[in-house]
Formats: C-alpha cells, structure tokens, sequence
C-alpha cells in the first residue's frame, strides 16, 4: 500500500495500480478483480454486497458511530434500514 499512496499521494485504501489512470481510485471492475483473487486465497467471500452488509450490520451494532457509519445509516431509506434491523435480529448479529 505504502508505494500505491506515495505513487498518489492519497491515504485511501483502494488505490489503483495503475499508473495511467485518470483518478486514483480503483474502478468498479478492478474492485471486484481484485475483491475475487482475495476471496479465492482467503478462503471468505467478500463479494462487495455480503461486505457492505456486513458494514451496515456493523453500524447498527455499534454505540459510537463512525463518520462514515454515520453516512451510511443516513443515506438508507427507511426500508432498507427496516430491513437491516431485521436481518441484524435473525442473524443476531454481534449478540446484542
């Protein structure tokens, strides 16, 4: 990671390797390329949907919401936040 945020003097976590690239952000096809080759050596599935899940039940479950946590929450509509509420209590996620 360290050569990536030199290469863009940019500290996100999802830099591209490319160096031509118009931004230094990863593309949507290189998240999922690369998001694949992790899941098949990790042995976990981190299809981007199950991760973002996963980041939603996680705010639900915490008491001190993150900025981004925060954001996430916000922006869902009140179904969809039904809904994580619901999986969360199903799955009972973290035990609360």
């Amino acid at each position: 990671m360290m050569p990536l945020r030199s290469q863009w003097n940019n500290q996100n976590l999802f830099l591209s390797r490319n160096k031509g690239a118009n931004s230094p952000l990863l593309t949507v096809p290189a998240l999922h390329r690369d998001l694949k080759r992790d899941s098949e050596s990790t042995g976990l599935d981190l299809a981007p949907k199950k991760l973002y899940t996963t980041f939603i039940l996680m705010a639900l479950s915490t008491k001190d919401l993150s900025e981004d946590q925060e954001r996430a929450l916000d922006a869902l509509e009140t179904a969809s936040l039904l809904y994580y509420r619901r999986l969360k209590r199903e799955l009972n996620f973290m035990n609360d």
